[in-house]
C-alpha cells in the first residue's frame, strides 16, 4: 500500500515546486538612474535643443507651429517670437531665434560660464562692503529719471522711512522682483519714501548675455554716457509699468557700489538714517515679500 503512494508524492512534490515558482515575484531589472544631462536644467542647452524642448512642450497639434493659444509663457514674450505678428511663430520664426540666440547667448563647446576661476563669463561678485544693519545709510545725490532734480537720501529719510531698490532691466531675477516692488510701493507709498536706482547693466548684450533675454529680445548694451543709462531706465520703466521714483546712478557706479547694490539689491532705511532691513547680495538681493514684512515690522502695523 505505501508503496502505490509513491507516484503520487512525486507527483505532488512536483506541482508544488511549480506553484512556488510561479507565485514568487518577476525580479525586474534594476532601475537606471536618468543621465545626468537629463536632469539638468536648460542652463547652457544648446540653443536647437532648447527651442525644441519648448516646442515639444507647448505645441499641442504636433505641426511644428507654436499658436498664441498653445503657447502658455509670457504672451509678452510670445510677441517677441512672433516677427510678423500673425500669431503663429512658424519654423522661420524659430530659426531666427535660434540664430540670435546662437549670436549672444550661446557657448563655446567645454565652456562654462557663472562663476570667476570656472570659464565663461563671471558674475559681478566685487567685495561687499555694504552698511550693516543698524549703521547710518552712506548718503547720496542723484538726479531723476527724465528730470534735472536731484534727490539726497538724507533729505528724504528725515521725513519717513526709505526704501532703496538697485537693479537694471537684463537682471532676469530683477524684473520679476521689481514688479512685486511695484506692488509694495502702491501699498505703502504713503508711509515711505520708494527710490529706485538703476545702476549697470547686469547682462548686457555686449557682455555676460543671459539666453533668456536673447529669447525675449531683451537687448541692452552697456552704458557708455548718461543718457544711455537713462535710456535703458526709461525703458524699462515703460515695459514692467514702474511709477516709483528713478534715479540714474552715476557711470563709475559710486552709489551701487556703496551699496553692493549690483546686480540687485533693498534696502529699508529708518528716520534715524540707519539700515533697518537689507536683501542679500547676489542676483536674489530683492525680495518684495521680505520688504514689506520689513515695512510693516518698523511701522507697528
Amino acid at each position: 500500500m505505501k508503496a502505490n503512494l509513491v507516484p503520487y508524492t512525486c507527483i505532488y512534490v512536483s506541482l508544488l515546486a511549480i506553484m512556488t515558482s510561479l507565485a514568487a515575484p518577476a525580479q525586474e531589472p534594476p532601475h537606471k538612474p536618468p543621465e545626468r544631462s537629463d536632469r539638468g536644467s536648460a542652463r547652457g542647452m544648446d540653443p536647437a535643443e532648447r527651442l525644441k524642448r519648448m516646442l515639444e512642450h507647448f505645441d499641442a497639434d504636433k505641426d511644428g507651429v507654436l499658436t498664441k493659444e498653445e503657447f502658455k509663457g509670457d504672451q509678452e514674450r510670445f510677441k517677441r517670437m512672433d516677427a510678423n505678428g500673425d500669431g503663429k511663430v512658424d519654423a522661420k520664426e524659430l530659426e531666427a531665434i535660434k540664430e540670435r540666440m546662437k549670436k549672444f547667448g550661446g557657448r563655446r563647446p567645454g565652456e562654462r560660464g557663472g562663476r570667476p576661476g570656472r570659464g565663461g563669463g563671471s558674475r559681478d561678485r566685487r567685495e561687499d562692503n555694504s552698511p550693516a544693519i543698524g549703521k547710518v545709510a552712506p548718503d547720496f545725490t542723484l538726479k531723476l529719471l527724465g528730470k534735472e532734480k536731484t534727490v539726497k537720501l538724507s533729505k528724504k529719510y528725515a521725513k519717513k522711512p526709505v526704501v532703496l531698490t538697485f537693479g537694471s532691466y537684463t537682471c532676469p531675477p530683477f524684473r520679476r522682483s521689481l514688479e512685486g516692488m511695484e506692488g509694495v510701493y502702491q501699498a505703502h507709498k504713503k508711509d515711505c519714501h520708494f527710490l529706485f536706482i538703476y545702476v549697470k547693466e547686469a547682462h548686457a548684450s555686449d557682455g555676460r548675455v543671459s539666453p533668456g533675454n536673447v529669447a525675449q529680445g531683451i537687448e541692452i548694451k552697456q552704458h557708455k554716457t548718461y543718457e544711455e543709462r537713462s535710456g535703458a531706465a526709461k525703458t524699462c520703466q515703460g515695459k514692467l509699468e514702474i511709477t516709483m521714483p528713478i534715479l540714474i546712478d552715476s557711470l563709475d557706479n559710486a552709489t551701487a557700489t556703496q551699496y553692493g547694490g549690483i546686480p540687485n539689491r533693498a534696502y529699508l532705511i529708518g528716520k534715524d538714517g540707519k539700515v533697518v532691513y537689507k536683501g542679500d547680495h547676489g542676483p536674489m538681493g530683492t525680495r518684495p515679500d521680505q520688504v514689506k514684512a520689513a515695512i510693516e515690522k518698523l511701522l507697528g502695523k
